[in-house]
């Protein structure tokens, strides 16, 4: 194939397959407005309308995509998906002045890395539709605990801003360095430095503002410029640990945090952990693969944040490297690599796997044969679910292991129940309080 067309109608049919693969709301939003636009080297450009399409495509579907061109295709094609403005700017950046290209913003943070999913998919989309207009709304006040985030997403914010528009001037400040070079310009007098720095900003993205926290005299001077800036509708984003509402800074500058897009990230559930580790190992480029059970350890094992994640899996990349010498790596090698770290939260598991189903059987006064047939009754997919919850939680037994346990069922469908009932225990009182007594009757059993 070699003409534009050609490579359209390769697109049309791999659409085709998509829209039979996926519900007609995921196709129409995803990929009914798309075309081929143009063929750079091995890429064919696919435009896509929006950038929350586009980085969607690249974190959801390609692998699905791959698949299908593959089967469609016996030439060796690749799709890449932008939106048009996104191709435009990429392809003019290497003519414009590289000074108008400098921001301080790490290039890792992007949208098309950001792994999004139920814990931060309110703050992706937000960061997404302020990057796309910066100045409408203002400002975006991110909050969470550390390491779920916040610093990437706003990286992606400035990053896509200053490809789209090349000429404006971002910076990026930690507040500890903000509140530190104004006590210096004020002790020296010398605020010309200081002045020259933050003045005439497009995009001013503002790291941990509770780091100036009983910084009265600096919070005055933030307080000035946030004005400036608002009242000039340059886009302003914020990160904090906590709700405006909680920092100990003056209430007129919490009013106005609280008076633009106000989103939070919480730390995320397993199946996004698992799909995290995946895409750290991906960055690296790195010749290592890890098995589905070596994925699932480390990801049921660090919940602390994505930072421990991703210090888990370089420390099993490290340890198979260095002791083992093998670049893939199965279960027991991650058990290896972590037991140390995670010696002090392993818990004995010496119960039967049986005792818990019987225990849940018994609950909902069901069989133990019901619990693992194929039946779909609503009757049993709740305590069937619940099973498949309790059995990750108390024995640490990988999706695989319980889907055998459980009548045979596949890795995904044991992922999904127990991960469906991990969102609602601390939503639905009346399902907390049923695994609270499984659990506690549980734990009789071997006293």
């Amino acid at each position: 194939m070699e003409s534009l067309s050609s490579y359209q109608e390769l697109w049309d049919k791999v659409k085709a397959k998509l829209a039979s693969h996926y519900s007609e709301s995921i196709y129409k939003e995803s990929f009914e407005n798309t075309y081929v636009y143009k063929v750079v080297g091995s890429k064919i450009i696919v435009i896509v309308p929006s950038p929350y399409i586009e980085a969607k495509i690249n974190s959801k579907y390609l692998s699905q995509i791959k698949e299908i061109t593959d089967s469609l295709s016996l030439q060796k094609c690749e799709f890449k998906f932008q939106t048009k403005a996104h191709f435009e700017s990429e392809n003019l950046q290497y003519e414009l002045p590289k000074k108008l290209r400098i921001n301080n913003l790490d290039p890792r943070f992007t949208f098309d890395n950001f792994v999004s999913g139920s814990s931060n998919i309110v703050a992706f989309r937000s960061a997404m539709k302020i990057a796309e207009n910066p100045g409408v709304i203002n400002p975006l006040y991110i909050f969470g605990s550390v390491g779920l985030g916040k610093t990437h997403l706003m990286g992606a914010i400035g990053n896509y801003i200053s490809e789209i528009y090349p000429d404006y001037k971002v910076l990026y400040v930690q507040a500890s360095d903000f509140a530190k070079e104004y006590v210096e310009a004020t002790q020296t007098k010398n605020m010309a430095p200081f002045i020259e720095k933050y003045s005439d900003l497009d995009v001013f993205l503002v790291d941990d503002i509770q780091q100036i926290q009983s910084k009265e005299l600096t919070q005055f001077e933030f307080f000035n410029l946030f004005n400036e800036l608002y009242m000039n509708k340059k886009q302003i984003v914020i990160t904090s640990d906590n709700p405006a509402n909680k920092l100990k800074i003056m209430p007129r500058l919490t009013s106005r945090f609280e008076s633009g897009l106000v989103v939070d990230i919480t730390n995320p559930d397993l199946s996004q952990r698992i799909d995290i580790l995946k895409k750290k190992l991906e960055e690296r480029n790195v010749n290592f693969t890890l098995s589905d059970d070596a994925l699932e350890f480390i990801a049921s094992n660090v919940t602390d944040n994505i930072r421990a994640l991703d210090g888990a899996l370089n420390r099993v990349i490290n340890y198979c490297e260095i002791m083992i010498q093998t670049n893939h790596i199965e279960l027991h090698h991650a058990q290896e690599a972590l037991q140390n770290i995670l010696s002090s939260k392993m818990v004995s598991k010496t119960k039967n796997a049986d005792d818990l189903i019987d225990i849940v059987a018994e609950f909902y006064q069901v069989t133990k044969n019901d619990l693992i047939s194929p039946n779909r009754n609503q009757k049993y997919v709740l305590p069937r679910q619940i099973c498949m919850f309790l059995l990750k939680k108390q024995f640490d037994l990988t999706y695989s292991k319980i889907g055998k346990i459980l009548g045979g069922r596949d890795h995904s469908t044991v992922m999904s129940g127990a991960t469906k009932i991990e969102k609602e225990y601390d939503l639905n009182f009346e399902l907390k309080t049923a695994i609270d007594t499984i659990t506690s009757k549980l734990n009789k059993v071997d006293n």
